[in-house]
């Protein structure tokens, strides 16, 4: 299987970063994107001109499936991607984190390298400003398994209707709030 190493990232990015005067005093703050599965360019560009446009810089850190379906892989990629942020390009900007889908698997590999030694990585949570997650990936690794199989294998899978209340918990929700606040309609 595919594992992506952060080699071609990384030289990317200290390319890009040691042509620009960072000031100690007020650093530009940096984005941390982690695109989904099979993100376009075009796609991710979009994202980038809203966040250029807002005074960041963007470093995109893209991840692989076999990283979420062989979670060892992902850890040791999750570490990975923490190095580089403690790198001197980004150890002392503040950092905004944009993750979509097993993006958000990503960097939950890189919180639990955090966890294990809080002390160490002090400087990195204090540096962290926000973070935004945006279509996570939910379930078990079979869930996964199962869906990236069907993905590649053309299997033909149900569809349910778009209105169905396990398709679309928030009306769900909604719904029993309703039904707790006023229980009968007027």
């Amino acid at each position: 299987p595919y594992r992506p190493s952060l080699d071609k990232t990384y030289e990317l990015a200290k390319s890009c970063f040691m042509n620009f005067h960072v000031s100690p005093v007020h650093p530009k703050p940096i984005l941390l994107m982690l695109p989904w599965l099979g993100s376009r360019p075009q796609a991710i560009a979009k994202y980038c001109d809203i966040y250029f446009r807002t005074g960041f810089d963007v470093l995109i850190v893209e991840s692989a499936v076999s990283q979420f379906l062989w979670p060892r892989w992902g850890l040791e990629y999750g570490g990975h991607v923490l190095e580089l942020l403690e790198s001197e390009c980004f150890s002392q900007r503040p950092l905004l984190v944009h993750a979509f889908s097993i993006g958000g698997y990503t960097f939950g590999q890189v919180l639990v390298h955090v966890a294990k030694d809080t002390q160490r990585y002090q400087g990195l949570t204090n540096r962290i400003r926000g973070h935004i997650y945006d279509s996570l990936v939910m379930g078990s690794l079979e869930h996964m398994a199962n869906g990236t199989y069907r993905d590649n294998n053309s299997v033909n899978v149900l569809e349910w209707p778009r209105q169905s209340l396990s398709l679309n918990p928030i009306k769900y929700f909604w719904r029993n709030l309703k039904m707790c606040v006023c229980p009968h309609p007027t």
